[in-house]
């Protein structure tokens, strides 16, 4: 029997709309995957699929029905498993998938080396990395790149690219320490702000210092979101529909 030569698939999503008795539109959802086999393009979807994991088992069941389960998959580098991982974090919006990103490519990669195979990576290997990063940066920086190390071995796990998932180090948490600016910095840094030639850093940072917003909460911010006129204008208010406690947050 020829030996099919297949691709790691991927979770994918399909929306449409349709009008109900009334007139009204109807989203709809569906959840797939997209699999490739002797370079051809295989896409199927399935309402009975409700979550990722229905989609991994039936992918899984896909694989094993072609007689060839995962055999190329294991000749996946870690340039691969990165290139993998970020795909379906960008296919699903998930939120610091840039930050991910980077962390790949200005850390991990690197350090354990593009061309390594996933199959080759092994405990002892991620427990040097935590000790060798641990002598250079701070405990939260290890726990992330650490932590990301792991959420893209378990996908490989799940897709059956690899057999067995090494244990992955839990670095310790570091200490969290809050320290609030002096009025004296308060107006160095408003004034730093002020010679800036980047025109919108000042209102920005103003407002970043009397809210306590987060960056992307502030650049997403519209005026429906602002009330100049609240309190009569004594007290303006700014709402933010979505926090990163996935909350509504208010500022006056």
């Amino acid at each position: 029997m020829p030996t099919l030569r297949q691709e790691p698939g991927k979770l994918i999503e399909r929306t449409w709309t349709t009008r109900s008795a009334d007139g009204r539109k109807v989203r709809h959802t569906a959840l797939g995957y997209d699999l490739t086999i002797d370079g051809k393009r295989e896409r199927k979807f399935s309402s009975a699929w409700l979550t990722e994991q229905d989609v991994l088992d039936a992918l899984e069941r896909r694989r094993h029905e072609l007689g060839q389960g995962m055999a190329a998959a294991p000749d996946w580098t870690l340039a691969d498993l990165a290139r993998e991982y970020l795909a379906q974090q960008e296919a699903r919006s998930r939120r610091g998938r840039h930050f991910e990103a980077r962390l790949f490519r200005t850390r991990l990669l690197p350090r354990l080396g593009t061309a390594v195979l996933v199959r080759q990576v092994s405990t002892p290997m991620l427990a040097r990395y935590e000790h060798q990063r641990a002598q250079e940066v701070g405990r939260w920086t290890v726990r992330h790149e650490i932590g990301l190390m792991g959420r893209a071995l378990r996908m490989a796990h799940r897709l059956g690219v690899i057999s067995r998932l090494p244990e992955i180090p839990r670095p310790p948490k570091g200490e969290h320490r809050t320290r609030f600016l002096s009025e004296d910095e308060i107006g160095r840094l408003l004034a730093a702000c002020g010679e800036s030639r980047n025109r919108g850093l000042l209102p920005l940072v103003t407002l970043a210092l009397t809210t306590g917003a987060r960056l992307g909460e502030l650049l997403s911010l519209t005026w429906e979101q602002v009330d100049l006129e609240a309190d009569y204008g004594l007290s303006p208010t700014m709402r933010l529909v979505r926090t990163k406690s996935a909350s509504r947050a208010w500022f006056r």
